[in-house]
């Protein structure tokens, strides 16, 4: 695994690089096959992406294809993405994923090199998927704080998507029960930005309830059954976060 870890070309390079493949990618690939031969999507609210700027997508995780689902469904702008560094281990899978311009993150540790370059391309106005809960369920566990750190030194907006069938469309993969094509949909919410600011020094205490805060942004985006960890929205505060859509 360190041989696959230290080759990684992507963390000296500009996304942009990769903006040909992304365009093939999401057009053919996943709109024009994926989208009609294995799963039917259907999206809520994603106006509510900004245009531009440096931006964070905040998904829950229940599947293997929640990443590939996203990347598909937003638009006009193209997702960087993130991902276990495991996945880079498999052969097709990795050549896709390098020629997206996906790069790796050890789970488990705080992996530095990954959270300097969603810095970096957040400051060069990327938008950049994340997971934070750093793992797979079916409902929400309780989240870690990189999401709040990078939105903090950063200054990105947050936008929360809830994504329903993606864990029944992974079963079916497996399966290789294509016909008919499973739902799955992604509900996007409302845009907001941490009140803190990159020079600010953060206590713990209130990075965790920036964490809590934007979780409970997702979890009101998804079913009862999904929400596990943040199931009680009355607990739901907004004392850290500033919408801006």
């Amino acid at each position: 695994m360190t041989q696959v870890a230290d080759n990684f070309p992507v963390f000296t390079r500009s996304q942009r690089q990769y903006l040909g493949w992304k365009r093939f990618g999401r057009a053919i690939a996943l709109r024009g096959l994926l989208f009609h031969s294995v799963i039917s999507v259907s999206t809520i609210n994603r106006h509510l992406i900004p245009t531009s700027g440096p931006t964070l997508i905040m998904m829950n995780h229940q599947g293997g294809l929640d990443p590939v689902v996203v990347m598909g469904a937003v638009g006009p702008r193209y997702l960087c993405v993130m991902s276990k560094i495991e996945n880079f281990g498999v052969p097709f899978v990795s050549f896709i994923m390098r020629r997206w311009g996906c790069y790796p993150i050890r789970r488990g540790l705080v992996d530095r090199r990954a959270l300097e370059y969603t810095l970096k391309i957040l400051a060069e106005g990327e938008m950049v998927l994340i997971a934070p809960e750093g793992t797979r369920s079916d409902a929400l566990q309780e989240a870690k704080d990189g999401l709040a750190y990078l939105a903090i030194k950063s200054g990105a907006a947050i936008v929360p998507v809830g994504l329903r069938g993606t864990r029944e469309a992974d079963r079916r993969l497996k399966a290789r029960r294509f016909l008919p094509p499973t739902p799955v949909s992604l509900t996007f919410g409302r845009a907001f930005r941490f009140k803190a600011r990159a020079e600010d020094r953060v206590p713990r205490a209130q990075m965790a309830q920036m964490t809590r805060e934007a979780m409970y942004q997702l979890a009101a985006l998804l079913d009862e059954s999904q929400r596990g960890f943040y199931a009680d929205l009355s607990q739901a505060t907004t004392d850290t976060l500033d919408f801006v859509t």
